[in-house]
């Protein structure tokens, strides 16, 4: 039997975490522990307000903490990630640097407060669903129709004005 000695990092590879229905008011730390293996990332029916893109500092470095650090909670250089569900928090922003999950083929950010999704959402070339459903959309970036892998997109009770020029094409 194998016995995981710390020393040599076990439990590091991570293919999908569920953290769906667990009150969370942040995206975990832990989960940036898997950023080499992780493909799949539900953190469902929370309480998420905001994403982390920055880096955000834990501690404060002076002489008498010399234990604190400086992590960097990048939920977008989980470059492996395929699945990302997002849907039933509170979100407000999606991120330009959703274009770092080049990877990303299902995208679900339905019921959230997001008035907005960034054009660098072009860069997600290998997307294929998208759930934009229930956020107070107004507009698709002018570059949606550059999505060509894109085969559903789900964009229910939303208040659009209009679509995108090339839109369908």
């Amino acid at each position: 039997m194998f016995n995981c000695i710390p020393l040599w990092r076990c439990n590091r590879h991570v293919e999908v975490i569920d953290y769906r229905h667990r009150s969370l008011l942040y995206v975990p730390d832990e989960i940036f522990r898997y950023g080499r293996s992780l493909e799949e990332l539900q953190l469902d029916a929370n309480q998420i307000r905001q994403l982390p893109k920055s880096p955000v500092r834990h501690g404060s470095r002076t002489a008498e903490n010399k234990t604190s650090r400086t992590l960097f909670l990048e939920l977008f250089q989980l470059l492996k990630l395929r699945k990302l569900t997002l849907s039933d928090n509170e979100i407000q922003v999606l991120p330009p640097e959703i274009a770092n999950l080049m990877l990303l083929v299902d995208l679900d950010v339905s019921r959230n407060d997001i008035y907005e999704i960034p054009e660098s959402i072009s860069h997600c070339k290998a997307l294929q669903v998208a759930d934009f459903s229930g956020n107070p959309l107004t507009r698709l970036p002018a570059t949606f129709p550059e999505l060509q892998s894109l085969v559903c997109l789900s964009i229910n009770d939303i208040s659009l004005q209009r679509l995108p020029d090339d839109f369908g094409k």
